[in-house]
């Protein structure tokens, strides 16, 4: 199987982030006179990104090998990478109309996207109009989570963009067992151990990650609130994309592979979903079944990029006995990790089109 190389910011771009960083690290707190009731409204030309983080009393980092630049505080955060035609606002996307484009070390942001994001952000903040929007604090725990205010952090690998948050989904837990082996090997405790693999090798990344459970748990005894419990958990995590992993299971022993969903219609997801596929035909001696649309309510309800990994069959004796092993739990784990990598190393500068 072949990949696709990563994509490389442009030394020019590369220098104008930079010099954006500074620029934004020195926003004044509020850009409006007058305090919340006097806030100017959005001008005919739109909003450099300096001006935003100002008007919204948020802190910026920027990493210089992709371009993409988060602006965070308080419960607000805003991902925006130069060439892309839409932001992630608080975990839903906003349409820019024109791409985000690089304009004196600073990215401008058309007047409607700017009105946009503004409205999204006092939406969240209890519903002034857009152009009232008043600077919030940064609580002390939340910049140093987020490096909010403070200088970019260093990327931990080459190409992969700071500030990526990936909320991984070990599918079923406690009550909810999920499919069951022939020699009694278990769907959920497969599910979670792949998903902590997954972690420690996406800290070591540079990636933040948040496991929508962290033991032998489910989340509600009833099954649909559980589903949702973990869709939202990913949303307030401020996750950039939900990845489910789940184990497979068929009345015929025959039935072996791996298979990627994503729900029909969101096109970004399509791209997380063969990016993992590819991973891991690259990867595991399994069958690739390909990659498919499907309703599942966990890949369907995110409003961010989400899909759903089945990493195999345990009803297949040979597969089976592969997921007992500790050693080939590591290899799926790290197939998907490769996966979500190239897609991220992959979206850097393209349009975005969809969930």
């Amino acid at each position: 199987m072949t990949t696709t190389p990563p994509t490389r910011t442009p030394i020019l771009t590369v220098v104008l982030l930079l010099g954006m960083a500074a620029l934004l690290a020195g926003a004044p707190p509020a850009l409006a006179a007058g305090g919340p009731s006097g806030a100017a409204a959005v001008p005919p030309g739109g909003l450099l990104l300096g001006d935003l983080a100002g008007r919204c009393g948020l802190g910026t980092t920027v990493d210089p090998v992709s371009g993409r630049v988060v602006l965070s505080g308080g419960d607000d955060r805003i991902v925006i990478i130069p060439g892309a035609h839409q932001a992630l606002v608080n975990g839903e996307f906003v349409y820019l109309g024109a791409r985000a484009s690089v304009e004196g070390g600073d990215i401008r942001i058309e007047r409607a996207a700017a009105e946009a994001i503004l409205a999204r952000l006092g939406k969240a903040r209890g519903g002034p109009s857009p152009a009232a929007l008043a600077p919030r604090p940064v609580p002390a725990a939340r910049a140093a989570a987020t490096g909010a205010g403070t200088a970019p952090r260093p990327a931990a690998a080459r190409g992969v963009p700071n500030g990526i948050t990936v909320a991984l989904d070990p599918g079923h837990g406690g009550n909810h067992t999920g499919a069951r082996g022939r020699t009694g090997l278990l769907e959920k405790d497969i599910n979670l151990d792949v998903a902590r693999h997954a972690r420690t090798l996406l800290e070591a990344r540079g990636y933040e990650v948040r496991l929508t459970r962290q033991d032998d748990r489910h989340l509600s005894p009833n099954v649909t609130e559980d589903l949702d419990l973990r869709v939202r958990g990913a949303a307030q995590a401020g996750a950039d994309i939900l990845v489910s992993i789940h184990t497979n299971y068929a009345a015929s022993t025959e039935a072996a592979g791996f298979e990627v969903y994503y729900a029909a219609g969101r096109f970004t997801s399509l791209r997380l979903a063969r990016a993992i596929a590819r991973a891991l035909g690259a990867r595991i001696p399994d069958e690739d079944r390909g990659v498919k649309t499907a309703g599942f309510r966990v890949i369907k309800r995110p409003t961010v990029p989400a899909v759903l990994v089945e990493v195999g069959f345990v009803s297949h004796p040979p597969t089976e006995r592969r997921l007992a092993t500790a050693d080939y739990r590591q290899k799926l784990a790290e197939a998907i990790v490769a996966g979500i990598d190239a897609y991220f190393r992959n979206a850097a500068g393209r349009p975005s089109a969809g969930r």
